[in-house]
């Protein structure tokens, strides 16, 4: 889907949701492996029902899961009864349905999850989502804006070519961010980390699970996005952040998505520039061979002193 067909979807999903408390986020499966053309043929007759007896949603069709098999994924305001739901879809060869309740305010949750990248090549003529039982709102309608924020300082002085990193009782382990031109300009960062904060640091890893990118802070920029429909009077506002992280000479970015309503003003640099920091990843995708990473970024370790030897203690 392109950035303002997302945009439509999200802010018709929005729109249905308007005077609603809770949304029902629903599944349908088809009994047995159809094609995209098929399962669209299915729906339409399915579609006939709902708008005959006054249902409104709006729906997403993707492949995927175990089986691959096409399957429609809809939200509604109103909870249908299950079973009559259940009696009719299987005229139509579906086979498991499911429903989950969702508060209203997670709309935007729901239309970030059935706006994903991954949901299968569709033949021509084919929709990936549409409206059913109302009109929503068409792409040409949706009035876009994103503004990007750079915090002051993104890097001042010299940057650091070699980070020497040493456990107590170990000996050192230099890791090189870059090439410096001449031996002149090398410049070292060197870390100290106590074996009792060590052994802190791998214990937390392992017990939670956590997926981390360890790095040297670069800085960030704040993006604020605002999508909105004239007509309908709907608007989402989203913001996040970009942190950039230099690991080993590649440069990655941490995209982390701030709460609804966030001040973006207030947004500080979580560590000093130049500091090693750990990026706790939340999920990782590739898209057209780039990579993005999403999560927080952290100090390695806090700040807990000096060290005659190093220039940062953690």
């Amino acid at each position: 889907m392109s950035n303002l067909s997302k945009a439509a979807c999200s802010l018709s999903i929005q729109f249905l949701f308007r005077e609603a408390a809770n949304c029902y986020l629903w599944t349908f499966t088809f009994a047995d492996d159809v094609s995209p053309d098929e399962a669209a043929r299915r729906w339409r007759l399915f579609v006939r029902w709902l708008v005959d007896s006054d249902r409104v949603c709006v729906r997403v069709l993707e492949s995927g899961g175990k089986n691959g098999r096409w399957h429609y994924h809809c939200v509604t305001p109103d909870r249908w009864d299950v079973n009559e739901i259940r009696k009719t879809v299987e005229r139509y060869g579906f086979g498991r349905i499911n429903v989950k309740e969702i508060r209203a305010s997670s709309a935007g949750y729901v239309a970030k999850y059935l706006n994903k990248d991954s949901r299968g090549i569709l033949t021509k003529g084919l929709r990936r989502w549409a409206c059913v039982g109302f009109d929503g709102v068409p792409v040409n309608r949706v009035k876009a804006s994103s503004k990007t924020r750079y915090l002051p300082k993104m890097w001042e002085g010299r940057a650091f070519t070699i980070v020497e990193l040493t456990v107590e009782g170990v000996e050192p382990v230099r890791t090189r961010i870059r090439v410096a031109e001449t031996p002149a300009q090398e410049e070292i960062q060197r870390l100290f980390i106590s074996a009792v904060q060590w052994d802190g640091l791998l214990k937390s890893m392992i017990e939670t699970g956590e997926f981390v990118v360890v790095g040297e802070y670069r800085g960030l920029t704040v993006t604020q996005k605002i999508q909105k429909d004239d007509t309908t009077g709907t608007r989402i506002e989203s913001a996040y952040i970009e942190h950039v992280v230099e690991c080993g000479g590649n440069t990655q970015h941490v995209r982390e998505w701030l709460p609804r309503g966030a001040d973006v003003k207030a947004v500080v640099l979580p560590a000093e520039v130049g500091a090693m920091v750990k990026a706790r990843l939340s999920s990782i995708r590739m898209h057209n061979g780039v990579q993005y990473l999403t999560g927080v970024v952290i100090p390695l370790l806090p700040v807990v002193g000096s060290h005659p030897e190093s220039l940062q203690v953690i």
